[in-house]
């Protein structure tokens, strides 16, 4: 049982491989649609991908509205029940003749003569077939005709149309002809009545012709049928077919024969013409199945030259590139058989400025005899020719752009004729041949460029590794000098005298130090950004309550500057789901920002609202205006780029950073930020919108709480940083802690040993061993009751995640926020 071929069950288009084997139709186009055959390829469903001319001559539409449809809708379910079979073993790997009476949707019942060759993908697989069909219904038509009037030849010499002869079957003299035979055989009849048979058949076929008369002429057989060349008395040489008959005498012994002589001639061109498409066909085929996924020119020139030298049976083959002036041409490899190779560059003006002037103008050359070519006048030329050993040429110049670039030839050491067909199919495998090395070339581009983006992404992620490397040590060893500052600048303040200028410097210290503290987070956090590793806490989130913070954050500056702030909070029931950190960060860079980049005493307002007409439901969105300096149109993108600032004229200040962590914190959490700005000296606002949580809002912010009273504890301080250590023991002590410091692994292991203390304050980067095999070992020796907090100038994500794991119970980066240690001591047993 044969599968239908409508939807053949497990069958998957193979786009990819469809795409490719059809990529160099307009290679080849123009000879399918010279053909007289109907020519086509249809996938493994039986739908076209392409047909010929013929194909809108036949079936009287045109090729798009052929392609893309089913072959049963086009030829008719009819003539489709009868080729089905022979699709359905092309599909399954075979090369399919056959000949059949189809009887088509358009166009009527004809005699076909099919061949149905599986088209595969690289792999070897089957996507599809190749058709080509030929109608040769006329031509059974006439060789049933022929047979009919053989069987009724007693009045053969009344039909004027065909040749008819009488023959002696011992001597093969003719003894009767008819006017129509002589003009088969170019004799007179006078010239044809006792000639020997064998002296007007071609010489290549007597002996041939002799084995089939003798066993008729002696009546062994019945009849004699052939086909022969004659040679005709003008020396030309034509096809005929031969019907012969016997009378026989009295006796039954063979008295005569009687011959139905047509001539053929065209028929066997057409046969042959029909031979060599279909061998042009697998040519071209053979050819693109080949070259298509070879990256190297040189190599695609190499095979295509060798089958198609093969093919032509000449004894050279090549094909040259033209340089860029237009005089040389290079021949990078050849097939030769029997002559000697031509590989290398020469002039073209040695070819002959007549030969040179026709491959110019884009016109294939043909040669079938060097040395009686008109074109080839000069004898030092001809010389040059045959000492190449090339006596016949075909040469098909390359046009491109109106550019001369390239040469497809074929050369013989003989004189050759090259048939219409020659010429045509070498025409089309220039053109393929010049495809196929320019798409060579590109594929080893691509793969050049493959390559060389890779090592461009090595390099540049090997570049931002370092980057976010660098910006780690960078906050390490900033941090640490920041944290004995931030501790002593505390020690000042509850041991020194209650004196406004020192009131005033020490806030100053304090600010700076927050300041430089705040910066170091933001390039961390920048870091993180490139990463995808900027972590949210989300949860349900009064915005009243992060905008508080952040005004309380931002005063410091604002208050400096002598700026008139306006604030227009959310109401308390207006709800986010955010990170109320990150949140308050944001909008304190905006106030920051604002404050930064307005005159002294300049005005600056936020503004709430809630909107519920924005995409994506109802959204706050929130307004920070001054009245500054604004900004250009063209700032307003760049801005929010890390690292960018606008001209000195702005302000100055920062790093850059506060803007596009500002918009990074807001993706995370849906909302969105916007610049605008009525130009310089006009001030600036910037829009934040976010998402608005439908849950209760009566959840209250979280506020981180101040230790100030803590039953004193033992304190180990640890660090190898004796200023900062030192500060550090001199402020537990001072809040009623017995502190102790320690400046390096081993001496912290023999401390905790003597003290026994009740919370260890722990450096990371300790100068011999590391601080988390210290925590390590403290937790093994000491239990759970022992507090361990690790204090680190790392402070990445990785860094927590290690403190961690290593024991400790927090992770604090430098300088350590005080109430946070202070809450921290509370815990302690």
């Amino acid at each position: 049982m044969t599968r239908p071929m409508d939807k053949p069950p497990g069958v998957v288009r193979d786009p990819d491989a469809s795409a490719a084997a059809w990529s160099a139709a307009h290679g080849w186009r123009a000879l399918a649609d010279a053909l007289p055959a109907l020519v086509s390829a249809v996938d493994r469903e039986c739908v076209y991908r392409f047909v010929n001319r013929a194909y809108t001559e036949w079936f009287g539409e045109p090729v798009e509205s052929i392609v893309g449809r089913a072959m049963r809708d086009v030829i008719g379910a009819d003539a489709f029940a009868v080729v089905r079979p022979h699709l359905d073993a092309a599909l399954a790997g075979e090369t399919v003749r056959f000949e059949a009476t189809l009887p088509y949707r358009v166009g009527g019942t004809r005699r076909v003569l099919g061949t149905y060759s599986p088209e595969r993908a690289a792999d070897g697989r089957v996507i599809g077939v190749f058709v080509l069909v030929h109608d040769i219904t006329a031509h059974r038509e006439a060789e049933r005709a022929l047979r009919e009037r053989g069987r009724e030849f007693e009045t053969y010499f009344a039909l004027p149309h065909v040749g008819k002869v009488q023959a002696d079957p011992r001597t093969r003299r003719f003894v009767r002809v008819n006017p129509r035979f002589c003009e088969i055989a170019g004799y007179s009849e006078q010239e044809l009545i006792g000639m020997d048979v064998a002296a007007l058949t071609h010489p290549d076929d007597r002996a041939r012709d002799a084995e089939l008369y003798g066993p008729f002429a002696r009546g062994e057989v019945p009849e004699y049928h052939t086909e022969k060349r004659y040679l005709r008395r003008d020396g030309s040489i034509i096809w005929v077919r031969v019907y012969a008959g016997l009378i026989r005498d009295e006796d039954g012994l063979p008295s005569r024969t009687i011959a139905a002589v047509q001539e053929i001639t065209a028929e066997k061109e057409a046969d042959a013409r029909l031979r060599s498409s279909e061998e042009a066909h697998r040519l071209l085929v053979q050819l693109h199945d080949e070259t298509r996924a070879i990256a190297d020119p040189s190599r695609v020139t190499e095979l295509i030259v060798q089958r198609v030298g093969a093919h032509f049976g000449v004894t050279r083959c090549s094909y040259g590139e033209i340089d860029g002036s237009g005089e040389f041409v290079t021949v990078r490899g050849d097939h030769v058989d029997g002559v000697g190779s031509l590989s290398g560059q020469y002039r073209l003006a040695a070819f002959g400025d007549p030969i040179l002037e026709v491959v110019r103008a884009g016109t294939t050359l043909v040669i079938t005899d060097v040395d009686r070519d008109p074109r080839i006048e000069s004898s030092e030329v001809r010389t040059a020719y045959r000492d190449i050993q090339m006596q016949a040429v075909l040469c098909v110049p390359l046009v491109k752009d109106g550019r001369f670039v390239a040469l497809f030839a074929l050369h013989h050491d003989r004189p050759r004729q090259w048939s219409r067909d020659d010429v045509a199919l070498v025409e089309q495998i220039a053109e393929r041949t010049w495809y196929a090395v320019e798409n060579a070339r590109t594929q080893a581009s691509l793969r050049e460029s493959r390559d060389a983006l890779r090592r461009l992404n090595a390099e540049l992620s090997d570049a931002d590794r370092r980057k976010d490397q660098f910006i780690a040590v960078l906050a390490h060893e900033l941090r640490n000098p920041l944290a004995p500052v931030r501790y002593a600048v505390e020690v000042l303040r509850l041991r020194g005298p209650d004196q406004p200028e020192l009131d005033r410097a020490r806030a100053t210290i304090e600010r700076q130090v927050q300041q430089m503290a705040r910066l170091l987070d933001d390039l961390l956090d920048v870091a993180r950004v490139g990463q995808g590793k900027l972590q949210m806490q989300r949860a349900p989130l009064p915005l009243h309550a992060a905008i508080s913070m952040a005004v309380e954050t931002s005063m410091p500056a604002i208050t400096s500057h002598q700026h008139e702030l306006r604030v227009c909070l959310p109401d308390p029931d207006v709800v986010v789901d955010g990170d109320s950190a990150r949140l308050t960060q944001v909008f304190a860079n905006l106030l920051n920002n604002a404050a930064r980049y307005t005159p002294v005493r300049g005005q600056i307002a936020l503004e709430s609202e809630v909107v519920d007409d924005e995409p994506g439901g109802v959204r706050a969105r929130i307004t920070v205006r001054d009245n500054g300096v604004g900004l250009q149109p063209d700032q307003i993108g760049p801005i929010f780029s890390a690292f960018s600032q606008v001209e000195s004229s702005r302000g100055g200040g920062g790093l850059g950073l506060g803007l596009s962590l500002a918009r990074a914190i807001l993706t995370l959490h849906d909302g969105t930020i916007e610049a605008h700005s009525a130009g310089p000296g006009a001030g600036s606002a910037f829009v934040v919108t976010l998402p608005c949580h439908s849950a209760s809002t009566e959840q209250a912010v979280l506020r981180p709480t101040t230790a100030r009273s803590v039953r004193g504890r033992r304190v180990l301080v640890v660090d190898d940083n004796r200023d900062a250590a030192d500060s550090l023991v001199a402020l537990l002590a001072l809040e009623g802690h017995e502190a102790m410091a320690a400046y390096d692994g081993h001496s912290a292991i023999r401390c905790a040993i003597e003290m026994r203390p009740d919370a260890v304050l722990l450096d990371i980067g300790l100068p011999d061993i590391g601080g988390d095999q210290v925590a390590r070992q403290l937790r093994e020796r000491f239990g759970s009751r022992l507090r361990i907090v690790a204090i680190s100038g790392w402070g990445q994500e990785r860094d927590r995640l290690r403190a961690l794991e290593a024991g400790c119970d927090a992770h604090l980066t430098k300088p350590a926020d005080l109430d946070a240690l202070r809450a921290f001591l509370k815990t302690a047993p």
